[in-house]
């Protein structure tokens, strides 16, 4: 048996870091290929992966572990979870799950940029909040009054996202704040594929590029993580 110690300099090798990535995108790759060719044992086997594989790759990088950060990857995979069920009775819940999750991800955005300056921050949000006003205008009439406020708070949350990343992005420029950014990006057009998948056309190319985007906004987002603790870490 491996003890504690032997585990965390096993993690926290650079090698190990190396290989927990190419695993990574190649579960991604092949989770694509599934989608394509309709493998549904694969899909679902294969779809709840990601998400545990980011957890010990966060774990083997960040100089200090947020608990708060591995909880809402946990959250995340239930919601991958049941979205990978493909049943309507159980997208309310996965919606919710989804909202607790991004509360917690703004939570850690907001502590990791100490971010104080409201003008560019709501600037920031015009763009993000457009998107999902259009978003939620054009699939209104298929929505049940629960499923209508569940996505106006996600597209409050999202936009708050956005509107953190885009003027933390204009205002510094920096490495960590691209990969906000490009996160915030990520998940944004994910939600408008699945709002636009669930209640306007169901395209069959939408579940794998929608999976796509998901997990590139989950590995941006653990990107922008690591590398903003690091830098406050040497503070």
């Amino acid at each position: 048996m491996i003890d504690s110690k032997r585990l965390k300099i096993l993690l926290q090798n650079k090698t190990t870091s190396t290989y927990l990535n190419y695993l990574f995108f190649t579960i991604i790759f092949i989770e694509l290929i599934a989608e394509h060719f309709h493998l549904l044992k694969v899909i679902l086997i294969l779809k709840i992966v990601p998400i545990p594989l980011l957890m010990i790759l966060y774990c083997c990088n960040t100089p200090k572990i947020s608990p708060i950060y591995l909880i809402a990857l946990f959250l995340n995979w239930l919601t991958n979870f049941f979205f990978a069920l493909h049943d309507i009775k159980v997208l309310l819940t996965a919606s919710i799950l989804f909202v607790f999750c991004r509360i917690l991800f703004l939570f850690l955005i907001y502590n990791n940029l100490n971010f104080r300056r409201i003008i560019p921050f709501l600037l920031g949000c015009i763009p993000f909040l457009f998107m999902f006003l259009s978003l939620i205008n054009l699939i209104f009439l298929n929505l049940s009054r629960a499923e209508l406020y569940t996505s106006l708070i996600h597209s409050v949350i999202m936009t708050i996202f956005g509107g953190f990343a885009l003027s933390n992005f204009i205002l510094k420029n920096d490495i960590s704040s691209k990969f906000l950014l490009l996160s915030s990006l990520f998940f944004t057009i994910n939600l408008i594929i699945l709002g636009i998948k669930f209640y306007y056309i169901d395209y069959n190319i939408l579940k794998p590029i929608s999976f796509f985007l998901f997990v590139l906004g989950q590995y941006t987002f653990y990107k922008f993580l690591i590398l903003s603790e690091k830098s406050l870490s040497v503070l």
